[in-house]
C-alpha cells in the first residue's frame, strides 16, 4: 500500500487555475445545451428558425396566384417561359422568409413560395427594368434554384412548374436574407469570369483581383469582396466551379488550376464528383432550361474560342521555351530524390567522364600526364584547367561536376604561370536551369596558375553576329546551324554577375596583349576606396605631419579646390537648430467602450523612415594630417537645414541650396561625388538643369542672426542644354493610357508612333494624349499575327522601322508548373510575355524595355525571368534587368517594379539610373536569385541628392470638391507651392484641373469617413462604436462583443472584445463564422474579425498624413479595408481621379477617358511617367 501511495503522491496536482479554468468551461458547457434544448422548442418545424427572430414575407395589394395570372399560363407563349421578378421574397408556407441555400426544398415537409412583381423576359431582353410588371404571390411550390453567369453578373433565379424565374431586386424586407446569397454568387462570378482569361493566374493574384472588384452598387455594403469572404464561401465556390467545369474537357477545366488547387488546401474542402446545388425533387421537366440571354451566349463561348486559338509565336521563341521547359519538367520530376541524396564522385571517375565527354563532343586529344613536349599552348588559346585549381569552383549541371574554362593565357613575370580570363558555362550564370547547353560567357575574373593546372586545350570558338541580323527576323538560323553540324561550343557575350549585365565583348578583348590583363585594368579602375595624391604638395610642412594639396584622386574621381562634392549625411552637422514640427501622436488614453478597437494601435508595425538626403559642401583645402587624407568643406545650407525647419522645404525647390560661412573637416571617404552648383539669380534659367542634379543658390545664410542675405555677385553659370538627339521610333504594346510612353517621350528618348491594346478605353486615352500616334485597338497576339502574315492589308511598322519597342505584358502566375505537365510549356509559350518577345524578335529594334511586377522575378523559381534574358541572348540581344523603387525617382508612392533593358549587338547597353530622391530606408533594390545577390549597376548608393516627394507636395494647390462633375475643369486653388507642382504644371496652359472628381459612397462609409479624425495614423481603429442616424434616414448599430478574444483578452474595464466564437478558439476551430456576423455597424465587423491576423489592419479605412508618401496606386479606389489610406488629409472624401494621377505623377495636362472606374484602372495599372522618364535618360545616352 505504501508503494502505491508514494506513487500516487509524486503525481503533481492541478493548480488551482486550473482547476477553476477546468469548472468554468463545464458550466459554460452545461449553459449552452441547456440553451440548445429550450431553444429546440421555440423552433419554426419546417425552417428552423426561432419564432422570436423570423419575418414575415411582405403582402401584395391587388396581388394574383400564379396559377391564376394570365401572364404565366397564357397558352399562345412557349413551353419554355423565363420571366423576371422583382421586389420579391421567398417564404415557406408559415409565410417565414427564408434563405435559399438553407437547404430546405431538398425536404419533403417544407413547401417555399416567392412572391413579387413578375415580367415576360422576351427573347433579346437583358433583364430591362422600365416596367414594373404584374404582382404575383404564392409562385411555387419551387422545385429548384440555379446561378447563371454572364460576362457582366450572376443571375439567382427559381424554378416551378409553369416557368423559370429570375430574382432581381429583393423586397426591402427580404434583402438582408437574400445578400449572402448574392455574395457567394458574386464571388463566383468574378471567380469563373477572371480564369477563362487568366488560367495560369496564383492564388494571391486572384485575391487581389477579387479585392479590386466593385461590387453591384444596390449590394456595395453588404457584399464583402474579401479573401476571407473566398475562405468562407469555399465550399459553395468549389460546386460551383465543379458544375461549371461538366461542359469542359479535362485540360480545360478550371478546378485544375493552380489557384482552385491552393484554395482547395487551404480551405479543407473537396470539389464534389457530380453535385447538384438545387434541389429537382418536385420537377417534372428536368431537360427543360432557362432561356439564354446574348450575354450569357457570349459568355460560355469564350471556352470554344480559347481551345481554337492558335498558339503565335516566331520559330526561335518557341525552341527556346520548348528546350527550356522540357529539361526544366525532366529537373522537377526527379528534385526529390537529388535534395535527399549528396552527389558524390571521386576524382578519377570525374576525369574519366571527363575524358569522355570532351573527346565525344569538342573531338580533343587527351593526355595522362602534363608535359610541355606533349601539349604546345599559346597565347589566346583556349584551354581546360585540372580540378585542382582553387580559384575555378566546380559547378553543377544535374550533379555532373564540370570545370571552369579559361579564354585566354598569358605569360607572367616568374615563366612558370599563366594568367587565365574565366569563362563559365551558361548554366553558372543567373539564368541556370534556362541556359543553353553549348554556350558560354566571357566573364570578369581572372587568376595566375601554374603550368601543370593545365589540363588539356578546348574547342571553344566565338559565334560573331551577322551581318544581315536586322533583316532576319523571325528566323531561326541556330535550329539550322544544329541541325547541319551538330552541337557546337561557343561564347559571344561578356557577363557581369553583380549586375546580371550580358554585354557584347569589350573592345579591349578584341587587342589583347601578352604583357597586359585587361580584366585587371577594368578592376583597378573600377577599385573603391583608393586615394592617389599629387607629387608635389602646395606648400612645405607647416605644422608637423600636415600637407596641403591642390587635388586628389579618390575613388577614380579628381577632387580638386572648389569643386562642389557630394558627401554622407553623417559628413557633417550644422550651427542651426531646425524648429521641431508638432510630434506625433501614435498613442493616447481612450474610453474603451466608445472607441473598442483603438487599442490595436499599440500592436501594429508601421515603417516611415526616410533617409536623409546627401550633405553639400564645396571643397576649401585638401590635406594629410598623420597619414590620413582629408579635405576641408563649405557648408551649403539646404532650406530643412536652417532654422525655419522641414517647413522652409514645402514652397522650396528640390535643388535649391544657400551659402553659409562655416566649414568643417572630413576625411576623404565621405565624399561620393562630385555635383554642380552654381549662382543664379532667376532659377527659371537653372529648370532644365533639374534631371541632372545642379544645384542653385543665390543667398547666404547666417545661422547666428538666423537671417538670409543676398550672396556675393558672382558669374551666373549655367549649363548649356544636353545636345540634341533624335528620338527613337517607339513601338508601344500592352500600352494602356501611356505612362511609360509619356517617361520615355520627355526624357527625349523615344518618340510615340505605334501603339497596342485591345482595352479600347485606354487606348483612347492614349490617342488623347500622343495624336500623331498610330494606335491599334487589337490583343499583342492579334497585332503579332497581322505582322507576321503577309498578306495583312493594315499599315503596319515594317523590319527596321521600330527603333524601340517597349511595353509591360501583364505577368501570369507560373508557380503550378510542377503540376500538369502536359500544359506546361504551352501555358507559358501563350503567355503575353513570349507575345512580346515574338515581336521583338521579329522586328529586331535598336533598343527593348519591359517592365513587371516585382513578383516576376520570383514567378516559378525565377524561371519566367530566367527564360525571358534566354530568349533575348538568343536573338542576340545585350540584355540586363534590375528592380527599381518608383519613390527613388521623384513618385510620392511606394512602387517597386523590374525592368529588363536589352540593345541590338553594337549598341551601347544602357545603365540603370542612379536614384534622384531618398525614400524609405528599408527599402532595397538589391535582387537575390539561387543564392546570388545582385544590384541594378555597380556602386548604387543607398542615398540620393534631393528629399522625398510627399503627400503636402502632391495635393496642396488642388481646389476642394463640391458637386463637380466628371467631365468638368476647376481653377487650381492657388498658385504653385511645391516644386513636384511645378513639374507637374509645366505644360498645362489652360490653367485649369480636369478630372479633379470622386466616387461618392454609400450612406454608411460616408459617415465612416467623416467619423476618421485629421490626425496622423488614423484609420479604421479611430472609428466610435455608436448608433447614429445616417444621410439616408437609417440608423447604424452597435457592433456586439460577445466573445472573449484569446489572443487580445479583455479591456481594462473588464470588457470581452471578439465578435465571433472563432476568437475564442483561434480561426481554425472550425467555426462558421458567417452566423456570427453583424451588418450596418459603423466600426466594420469584417475588420475585427480578421484583425489579429492582418497586422490588425494598419492603415485600412485610413487618412492620409500631409508628410507622408502615398500607398502604391491602385486600381480601383475603395473603403474596404484592404488598400491601405486613401482618405484624403484635409478632406471628408476618397481621393479624386486627378490625384491619384498626380500620385502616379501624369502631368496635369494628361487626358483620361471612359468613367471614373475606367480612369482608375488606367493610372493604377501604369507606369509611373517619371520613373520612365528616368530610364529613357539613361538610354538617350546610349543613343
Amino acid at each position: 500500500m505504501s508503494s502505491k501511495y508514494e506513487t500516487r503522491s509524486k503525481r503533481p496536482r492541478p493548480s488551482v487555475e486550473k482547476w477553476e479554468k477546468f469548472r468554468k468551461k463545464r458550466h459554460e458547457k452545461k449553459v449552452i445545451d441547456e440553451a440548445r434544448k429550450s431553444n429546440e422548442i421555440q423552433k419554426c418545424k419546417y425552417c428552423s428558425q426561432m419564432l422570436e427572430d423570423v419575418s414575415s414575407a411582405p403582402s401584395f395589394n391587388s396581388a394574383i396566384d400564379e396559377k391564376n395570372c394570365e401572364l404565366i399560363i397564357n397558352p399562345s407563349l412557349t413551353k419554355i417561359k423565363s420571366f423576371k421578378v422583382n421586389n420579391f421574397s421567398v417564404y415557406d408556407q408559415m409565410f417565414h422568409m427564408i434563405q435559399l441555400d438553407w437547404g430546405l426544398m431538398e425536404k419533403e415537409e417544407v413547401v417555399t413560395f416567392i412572391s413579387g412583381y413578375v415580367k415576360l423576359v422576351c427573347c433579346d431582353d437583358e433583364y430591362d427594368d422600365s416596367e414594373i410588371g404584374q404582382a404575383v404571390e404564392n409562385i411555387g411550390p419551387l422545385t429548384e434554384w440555379w446561378i447563371t453567369y454572364d460576362e457582366k453578373d450572376a443571375q439567382i433565379g427559381v424554378t416551378t412548374e409553369l416557368g423559370y424565374y429570375y430574382l432581381m431586386t429583393p423586397s426591402a424586407d427580404y434583402r438582408v436574407y437574400f445578400y449572402p446569397l448574392k455574395e457567394k454568387s458574386f464571388l463566383v462570378h468574378i471567380i469563373i469570369n477572371f480564369l477563362e482569361d487568366n488560367e495560369d493566374i496564383t492564388y494571391k493574384e486572384l485575391i487581389r483581383k477579387i479585392e479590386a472588384a466593385t461590387p453591384p452598387q444596390d449590394y456595395e455594403d453588404d457584399i464583402e469582396v474579401t479573401e476571407e469572404a473566398v475562405r468562407l464561401h469555399a465550399e459553395f465556390i468549389l460546386e460551383q466551379i465543379a458544375s461549371y467545369d461538366e461542359s469542359a474537357d479535362d485540360v480545360d477545366k478550371l478546378s485544375r488550376t493552380d489557384c482552385i488547387q491552393h484554395l482547395i488546401v487551404l480551405s479543407g474542402k473537396i470539389i464534389p464528383e457530380k453535385k447538384r446545388m438545387q434541389s429537382t425533387s418536385r420537377s417534372t421537366s428536368t431537360n427543360v432550361q432557362p432561356k439564354q440571354t446574348m450575354q450569357q451566349k457570349k459568355f460560355q463561348d469564350k471556352r470554344m474560342k480559347k481551345k481554337t486559338q492558335k498558339e503565335c509565336n516566331t520559330k526561335l521563341v518557341n525552341r527556346i521555351f520548348d528546350s527550356i521547359f522540357q529539361d526544366y519538367v525532366c529537373c522537377l520530376e526527379d528534385v526529390n530524390n537529388r535534395e535527399n541524396s549528396d552527389f558524390e564522385c571521386e576524382i578519377d571517375e570525374i576525369e574519366q567522364f571527363e575524358h569522355d565527354f570532351y573527346e565525344k563532343e569538342l573531338k580533343i586529344n587527351y593526355f595522362d600526364d602534363f608535359s610541355s613536349t606533349k601539349l604546345e599552348v599559346s597565347f589566346n588559346n583556349v584551354i581546360e584547367c585540372r580540378n585542382e585549381v582553387s580559384l575555378f569552383e566546380n559547378f553543377k549541371i544535374h550533379g555532373e561536376v564540370f570545370k571552369s574554362i579559361s579564354i585566354s593565357l598569358g605569360e607572367d613575370n616568374q615563366h612558370s604561370a599563366r594568367q587565365n580570363r574565366k569563362q563559365g558555362s551558361a548554366s553558372d550564370t543567373i539564368l541556370g536551369k534556362a541556359a543553353s547547353e553549348n554556350e558560354y560567357f566571357l566573364s570578369n575574373y581572372c587568376q595566375t596558375i601554374g603550368f601543370k593546372s593545365i589540363k588539356c586545350k578546348s574547342d571553344i570558338v566565338f559565334k560573331p553576329q551577322l551581318s544581315n541580323w536586322k533583316s532576319i527576323g523571325g528566323e531561326d538560323l541556330e535550329e539550322k546551324s544544329i541541325n547541319n553540324a551538330g552541337r557546337r561550343f561557343y561564347y559571344s557575350k561578356f557577363h557581369d554577375q553583380k549586375t546580371c549585365r550580358f554585354e557584347d565583348i569589350p573592345e579591349a578583348f578584341n587587342n589583347l596583349d601578352a604583357d597586359s590583363c585587361p580584366i585587371c585594368e577594368i578592376k583597378n579602375r573600377e577599385t573603391q576606396g583608393t586615394i592617389s595624391l599629387p607629387r608635389y604638395t602646395l606648400n612645405e610642412e607647416i605644422e608637423l605631419n600636415l600637407k596641403l594639396y591642390n587635388s586628389v584622386k579618390w575613388n577614380n574621381i579628381e577632387y580638386k579646390i572648389k569643386d562642389s562634392v557630394f558627401l554622407l549625411s553623417s559628413a557633417f552637422g550644422f550651427d542651426a537648430v531646425p524648429r521641431s514640427l508638432p510630434t506625433r501622436e501614435n498613442f493616447r488614453e481612450v474610453d474603451e467602450d466608445k472607441y473598442p478597437e483603438y487599442y490595436r494601435k499599440a500592436k501594429s508595425k508601421e515603417s516611415l523612415s526616410t533617409c536623409e538626403p546627401y550633405r553639400i559642401g564645396e571643397i576649401v583645402a585638401i590635406y594629410t594630417l598623420r597619414k590620413e587624407v582629408g579635405v576641408r568643406i563649405r557648408k551649403f545650407y539646404r532650406p530643412e537645414n536652417t532654422h525655419l525647419g522641414k517647413q522652409a522645404t514645402y514652397a522650396a525647390d528640390f535643388n535649391l541650396l544657400y551659402m553659409s560661412n562655416e566649414e568643417t573637416n572630413v576625411n576623404i571617404s565621405a565624399i561620393v561625388s562630385k555635383c554642380k552648383v552654381t549662382y543664379c539669380r532667376t532659377p527659371s534659367k537653372i529648370e532644365l538643369t533639374y534631371d541632372q542634379q545642379h544645384f542653385y543658390y543665390n543667398q547666404t545664410y547666417d545661422a547666428r542672426s538666423e537671417e538670409l542675405t543676398r550672396s556675393e555677385t558672382h558669374d551666373e553659370e549655367v549649363d548649356e542644354e544636353p545636345a540634341e538627339t533624335l528620338p527613337l521610333a517607339t513601338l508601344d504594346l500592352f500600352c494602356g493610357c501611356g505612362g511609360l510612353s509619356e517617361g520615355l517621350v520627355q526624357s527625349g528618348a523615344a518618340k510615340s508612333c505605334w501603339a497596342v491594346d485591345e482595352d479600347l478605353v485606354a487606348a483612347a486615352s492614349f490617342k488623347k494624349n500622343h495624336p500623331d500616334c498610330v494606335v491599334y485597338g487589337y490583343s499583342c497576339s492579334t497585332y503579332l499575327s497581322m505582322l507576321m502574315d503577309p498578306d495583312c492589308e493594315l499599315n503596319l511598322p515594317a523590319k527596321g522601322e521600330v527603333e524601340f519597342l517597349c511595353g509591360g505584358p501583364p505577368c501570369q502566375g507560373f508557380t503550378g508548373l510542377n503540376k500538369f505537365k502536359d500544359r506546361l510549356c504551352a501555358k507559358l509559350k501563350n503567355s503575353l510575355i513570349t507575345t512580346q518577345l515574338s515581336i521583338c524578335d521579329w522586328l529586331r529594334p535598336r533598343f527593348f524595355l519591359m517592365e513587371n511586377v516585382q513578383n516576376f522575378i520570383r514567378c516559378n523559381d525565377s524561371m519566367v525571368l530566367k527564360s525571358t534574358l534566354r530568349c533575348l541572348i538568343a536573338i542576340g540581344y545585350q540584355c540586363t534587368f534590375g528592380l527599381l523603387q518608383a519613390g527613388n525617382y521623384g513618385v510620392p508612392q511606394r512602387r517597386r517594379r523590374v525592368f529588363i533593358l536589352a540593345a541590338a549587338p553594337g549598341e551601347k547597353l544602357p545603365q540603370f539610373p542612379l536614384p534622384t530622391h531618398v525614400f524609405n530606408s528599408h527599402s532595397t533594390n538589391s535582387i537575390t536569385i539561387d543564392g546570388i545577390q545582385m544590384i541594378p549597376r555597380h556602386n548604387w548608393p543607398t542615398l540620393a541628392p534631393y528629399r522625398n516627394v510627399t503627400v503636402r507636395d502632391t495635393l496642396s494647390d488642388l481646389p476642394d470638391i463640391e458637386d463637380t462633375e466628371p467631365n468638368e475643369s476647376q481653377e487650381y486653388n492657388a498658385h504653385i507651392q511645391s516644386h513636384y507642382q511645378k513639374i507637374l504644371r509645366k505644360n498645362n496652359n489652360t490653367g485649369l484641373i480636369r478630372d479633379h472628381f470622386y466616387k461618392r459612397m454609400n450612406a454608411i462609409t460616408t459617415e465612416r469617413i467623416l467619423r476618421i479624425p485629421r490626425t496622423h495614423g488614423a484609420d479604421w481603429r479611430d472609428l466610435p462604436n455608436i448608433e447614429i442616424k445616417l444621410s439616408d434616414g437609417t440608423w447604424t448599430k452597435k457592433l456586439e462583443y460577445n466573445h472573449d478574444d484569446v489572443r487580445n483578452g479583455r479591456s481594462r474595464n473588464g470588457s470581452r472584445r471578439g465578435i465571433c466564437r472563432c476568437a475564442e478558439g483561434g480561426r481554425k476551430s472550425g467555426v462558421n463564422c458567417n452566423i456570427y456576423r453583424q451588418k450596418g455597424t459603423l466600426i466594420p465587423w469584417f475588420l475585427v474579425h480578421t484583425a489579429n491576423d492582418n497586422n490588425q489592419w494598419n492603415g485600412a479605412l485610413g487618412r492620409l498624413c500631409l508628410d507622408d508618401v502615398f500607398p502604391i496606386a491602385l486600381t480601383k479606389l475603395t473603403i474596404s479595408g484592404k488598400i491601405g489610406r486613401v482618405i484624403h488629409p484635409e478632406e471628408n472624401r476618397i481621393l479624386s481621379v486627378r490625384e491619384c494621377a498626380r500620385v502616379q505623377g501624369f502631368p496635369d495636362s494628361y487626358i483620361f477617358c471612359g468613367d471614373i472606374h475606367d480612369r482608375h484602372k488606367q493610372i493604377g495599372n501604369a507606369v509611373p511617367p517619371l520613373l520612365a522618364r528616368a530610364i529613357g535618360s539613361e538610354i538617350r545616352k546610349c543613343i
